[in-house]
């Protein structure tokens, strides 16, 4: 087979390489020794003699394998690929990595001359050019019109805003935009929206506290991981302003913190251990989206049952494999449940209570093309989704000079400031009805279809006049 480089290196490779690690008998089950060496046997014989191994690969097991396999071949006729640095014969533990450089010098996980590479600086320059317009609009709009009111202030600059306000204002509760913080918040949050890995991801965080005698390097590692996590959670868990979404930030940590602890389990008991709670949640997931379902009366009962009967009886029969596989099927399997369901049947039946999405969308579906308004009646999602531009009526004022200029254009409103403002001796014309829910603060009795109705605020699309 022939032989490509490796990269800028002389180093000569094959295009398939044979993968050492799970003839090393750890994590992937491992293979009979006569088995693993005529396995490598046969690949060098068909051409493959590059051969991937690691210390971490059954700690020596696969080396010491592919040693005997090999025994006999001249040096220069194979190429080793291999990590290095592991050693689990000291009293450091089997994770331990003492390793050094081409000088002797002690090998650094971390180099903090990075922090001086023009690379970096380079990246600074160019955001900062690429948020330039964004700057100078905010300038243009805000800063040099100091007479605007926003948020009931005058005086508020867009570069503030961007910089400060929107940033770090809502952690200090010092921005325009204020809340009442909850300590618990994020951390009833993370149990939820990290399932089905929280209770594993609780489980790992402390185990951190255990007595450990970790090497400094490996140690730094952790700790900067486990340590940027903690201070980011606590920032937030402190801050007024708080938004569940926040916490999404945190996830690709709470990852790593979470598949480093799974990789480091050796007893077959904890192993089993987390098994059966992911295979619990697995369980309970289903029930809980029928009763769900069948509550609120959202999805098809029909298509849902067979769906995700299959989804469990294909984790629970592979509930015997050796390994971390008996830990993420039935995890995988609950996320999958889950997605489907929210996002195919719960979510999109919600989205019909966004009573601002569905004003502005059959606005465009009835081609009405002209400036429409909210009247006291502020919507986000209608000024996303309403065609063009939309103007904003705070007062009687305001409505009287913006009818003045075309009375046939829709407004958006509540049916309640569309009564007071008949009994003031203004007509409308209703063109539709929306029905409104804040659907990111769900209750029981919205949930439940017979009190539904109750709950919802009414919003109109009309035309006005006076």
């Amino acid at each position: 087979m022939e032989l490509r480089k490796l990269g800028n290196t002389e180093v000569g490779v094959t295009p398939m390489a044979f993968g050492a690690w799970a003839i090393g008998g750890w994590m992937w089950g491992g293979s009979e020794e006569k088995e693993a060496i005529a396995a490598i046997r046969a690949a060098y014989n068909a051409g493959i003699t590059t051969i991937d191994t690691a210390p971490v690969y059954g700690f020596g097991k696969s080396e010491e394998l592919v040693g005997k396999a090999m025994e006999g071949i001249g040096r220069e006729n194979y190429q080793l690929l291999t990590k290095f640095g592991m050693n689990w014969q000291t009293e450091q533990g089997e994770y331990f990595f003492d390793s050094v450089d081409n000088d002797g010098n002690p090998f650094r996980m971390f180099k903090w001359e990075q922090f001086i590479n023009y690379r970096w600086w380079l990246m600074v320059v160019l955001i900062l050019l690429f948020i330039t317009p964004e700057l100078y609009s905010l300038y243009t709009q805000f800063d040099l019109h100091p007479e605007k009111v926003v948020f009931n202030r005058t005086n508020v600059s867009g570069l503030k805003f961007f910089f400060w306000d929107s940033q770090f204002g809502r952690f200090f509760n010092s921005g325009p935009i204020k809340g009442n913080g909850d300590p618990a918040f994020f951390l009833h949050t993370t149990l939820w929206a990290f399932l089905p890995w929280s209770i594993i991801l609780c489980v790992a965080v402390f185990n951190l506290f255990r007595t450990r005698n970790d090497p400094h390097e490996a140690a730094a590692a952790r700790w900067i991981v486990y340590g940027s996590a903690a201070i980011t959670f606590l920032l937030f868990s402190f801050s007024g302003f708080q938004l569940p979404h926040y916490i999404t930030i945190l996830f690709p940590q709470f990852a790593i913190i979470t598949a480093g602890y799974l990789t480091s389990i050796k007893k077959e008991t904890t192993y089993r251990t987390f098994a059966i709670i992911q295979t619990v949640l697995l369980v309970l997931a289903p029930f809980a989206v029928m009763a769900l379902s069948m509550y609120a009366r959202i999805g098809n009962p029909a298509v849902i049952v067979p769906l995700f009967g299959a989804l469990v009886a294909f984790a629970l029969f592979n509930f015997s494999k050796p390994g971390l596989i008996r830990i993420i099927l039935p995890a995988v399997t609950t996320i999958i449940i889950l997605f489907v369901f929210l996002f195919n049947f719960f979510y999109p039946n919600l989205m019909k209570y966004q009573s601002g999405m569905m004003a502005g969308k059959w606005l465009h579906q009835q081609k009405i093309t002209k400036t429409p308004a909210m009247l006291m009646e502020w919507s986000y999602s209608f000024e996303f989704y309403a065609p063009g531009y939309v103007d904003f009526i705070r007062n009687n004022n305001e409505l009287d000079d913006f009818l003045k200029k075309d009375n046939s254009r829709p407004v958006y409103t509540s049916e309640k400031i569309l009564a007071d403002l008949q009994k003031q001796g203004y007509q409308y014309e209703v063109l539709q009805r929306f029905p409104y829910y804040h659907i990111s603060m769900l209750e029981p009795a919205f949930l439940n279809p017979n009190t539904r109705e109750k709950e919802l605020q009414k919003i109109v699309l009309v035309r006005l006049s006076h």
